[in-house]
């Protein structure tokens, strides 16, 4: 089943779209071209089937297509949550790039479903070597968990990282700009606290500065943070 998938997802590639997603995948190679919602239907009718069998055995030379495939018939198929969580542990330790993880999150539905278990799961995960698995936990937090019930925890959670990968502390200054726009006066603190990186303090300040979701109260308090930070900058 997995050749027939591959040849399936050579005959739908496309080369300018490849070109494409090559330019904003810097360093990442087998690259067939294959459009998102080409992939995404693809997936549902995978989990109509066999979903398991058509998973198969993934290998880092697997294709960016296949990895995100995967990813998406992960999140979508219905199984056990111990079940999902088991091969999301398995899966992230093949992903390599940003587009893959943020979309396997987006897609992992169940965290809606049972969020206390799915909270509880993620905690440790910000903690370990591994970029990618930091980062989807970063990601999973910011698209799935900052509501009120989650809100104190995961600014605490988010000013606890301490891994310096580029994508992770993007991830971080992304997730603390969504908290900004949600709660901006439990987070404005977070903006200004010595415990987060500078760096990432004022990615998280240009993300807020650039949303279209914050009033002119709160743009003219983020200009106002920008110009402190330079300040500590200096």
């Amino acid at each position: 089943m997995k050749r027939e998938i591959r040849r399936e997802l050579e005959r739908r590639s496309e080369q300018g779209y490849r070109e494409f997603t090559a330019g904003l995948l810097p360093g990442v190679e087998n690259i067939l071209g294959v459009r998102l919602p080409v992939l995404r239907a693809m997936a549902r009718e995978l989990c109509r089937g066999d979903w398991r069998a058509a998973l198969g055995s993934l290998t880092p030379e697997d294709c960016f297509e296949e990895k995100m495939l995967s990813g998406m018939v992960i999140g979508m198929a219905k199984m056990p949550l111990s079940e999902r969580m088991e091969r999301t542990e398995e899966f992230l330790l093949l992903v390599d790039n940003w587009s893959v993880c943020d979309s396997f999150c987006a897609g992992w539905k169940a965290a809606k479903r049972e969020p206390g278990p799915v909270f509880a799961w993620l905690k440790p995960m910000l903690g370990v070597a591994e970029p990618y698995t930091v980062r989807f936990a970063v990601v999973m937090l910011l698209d799935h968990f900052v509501e009120a019930p989650y809100i104190d925890e995961v600014l605490r959670l988010l000013c606890a990282v301490r891994q310096e990968h580029y994508y992770v502390r993007m991830a971080v200054a992304w997730a603390l700009s969504v908290c900004y726009v949600k709660f901006p006066e439990k987070t404005a603190p977070c903006l200004l606290d010595g415990s987060v990186s500078l760096w990432v303090r004022r990615k998280a300040v240009q993300k807020i500065l650039e949303s279209r979701r914050i009033d002119e109260v709160q743009r003219k308090e983020m200009r106002g943070f920008r110009t402190v930070l330079k300040e500590e900058e200096k």
